[in-house]
């Protein structure tokens, strides 16, 4: 087997994702509802990674290609209501990363970064779509929060 170069592979890696973001992009837009986008069991192929025979191999398996974007994902198949769920998410994120500031709690601070690293990853994988590392980041983002702001909804109002 000859070897692929570095570079090669990293520059097939962007192709492959840009593509298949263009594809989703443009199924989204021209096909179907905005507000809601694409039906959850509607499987998504790209034209043109089909033209180019990439991912032969996903497609005989599974029937459909992974957009390798969560929050690109979860536009496409909930529309402009998962577009507000993800921006839910980071402004809880923000929320919780200044309280953490102004508390200046360590444990929170570093739990808030972990937290942060797992949305920035979701950028270029699965995270939120699949159970194995779904899980574990609603796990953590849970329990960070509770830690943050748990405590407060024991106290009586004054």
């Amino acid at each position: 087997e000859p070897s692929v170069p570095v570079e090669w592979a990293s520059v097939n890696n962007i192709v492959f994702r840009l593509f298949i973001w263009r594809d989703m992009w443009e199924d989204w837009r021209g096909q179907h509802s905005p507000l809601f986008g694409v039906p959850f069991g509607r499987p998504f192929r790209s034209e043109s990674l089909e033209v180019l025979r990439w991912c032969e191999e996903e497609w005989s398996r599974d029937g459909w290609i992974a957009p390798h974007n969560s929050f690109f994902g979860i536009l496409y198949r909930a529309g402009i209501v998962g577009l507000i769920l993800v921006i839910g998410i980071w402004l809880a994120l923000v929320r919780l990363i200044i309280h953490a500031l102004q508390i200046r709690s360590w444990p929170l601070i570093l739990l808030s970064a972990l937290i942060l690293n797992w949305l920035v990853a979701a950028n270029f994988l699965l995270i939120l779509e699949v159970p194995y590392t779904a899980i574990p980041f609603w796990l953590i983002a849970g329990m960070t929060w509770a830690y943050a702001f748990g405590n407060q909804l024991d106290r009586k109002p004054s």
